[in-house]
């Protein structure tokens, strides 16, 4: 089996896990080719070349922030943001805590000022049954492969967004009858994650991902936006990295290289082994 990489990292690192990693999937009879692209100096004509590759990897040197992250997905069709959340230092390539989400959900606002109430914006959120849909089935094809557990996070119950989330995700529920679904307040389940209970897999919409990310940020051993993010849409082609690393070390981007085996290419085996040097490395 052959597969093609697109690595992503600044033009100022010259060493990076890639070529370990490459040497050893080559020792279980895989050849992947890289291709380097300087993130520093991205160019449109760049970014249009991604879609050819299985694979996209985002080196935490790259520093590139979750608004650019975000726009190459929606470039890609990539349109769930699957965020995994280290919790123990012994098992970062385990069952962690994954948050999903859709991945642009905001249209333009506005901003103003008035006479009588001064500066004011507001944004539009906008929802369709298909973009709802297409994020909740990767959330519970997640679960299907971890725990079955999936907990639909959502702001107020008066929200008409609120509702066609939870109509929706509990009809798609149907279709994976393995997985146990609960439907909770984004309240309850933020104080939940405070109380530090375990959650399996946790669907949210774009607007309250950051609080739920920030509090789960709270009891990573890695620290505050460092967890695993994958973008991922209804191919194997995938866009991996690390969520704002506040420097580059070489562990996030293997972490970031064992999320694509484990979603973009079927290589159990070559999964395994690269876990195994994770484990030494941490």
């Amino acid at each position: 089996m052959n597969g093609k990489i697109a690595y992503l990292k600044s033009s100022k690192l010259s060493a990076s896990p890639i070529n370990e990693f490459c040497n050893l999937a080559k020792s279980f009879g895989v050849d992947f080719a890289v291709e380097n692209f300087d993130a520093d100096a991205l160019t449109s004509e760049d970014l249009s070349k991604l879609s050819l590759f299985d694979a996209i990897v985002v080196s935490s040197s790259a520093n590139l922030n979750s608004s650019f992250l975000n726009a190459v997905a929606t470039r890609l069709n990539l349109y769930a943001k699957c965020v995994f959340k280290n919790t123990d230092f012994s098992n970062l390539s385990g069952s962690n805590l994954a948050i999903v989400s859709d991945v642009v959900a905001f249209e333009n606002g506005g901003f103003g000022t008035s006479q009588e109430f001064g500066r004011q914006a507001f944004d539009t959120l906008r929802y369709s049954e298909l973009e709802i849909e297409r994020t909740a089935r990767i959330a519970f094809e997640l679960a299907e492969k971890r725990a079955h557990a999936l907990t639909l996070a959502d702001a107020m119950q008066t929200r008409n967004t609120t509702a066609l989330w939870r109509k929706i995700v509990s009809d798609i529920n149907e279709d994976y009858s393995s997985v146990h679904l609960e439907l909770e307040s984004i309240f309850d389940v933020t104080k939940a994650l405070a109380a530090r209970k375990e959650f399996d897999v946790i669907l949210t919409s774009y607007s309250q991902f950051d609080a739920l990310s920030g509090v789960a940020d709270a009891f990573s051993p890695l620290g505050d936006g460092t967890s695993t993010v994958a973008y991922l849409g209804e191919t194997t082609v995938g866009l991996y990295a690390t969520e704002r690393p506040a420097v580059y070390a070489p562990l996030f981007d293997m972490l970031a290289l064992s999320k694509m085996l484990e979603h973009s290419f079927d290589l159990p085996e070559l999964l395994k082994a690269w876990q195994s040097k994770i484990k030494d490395f941490a």
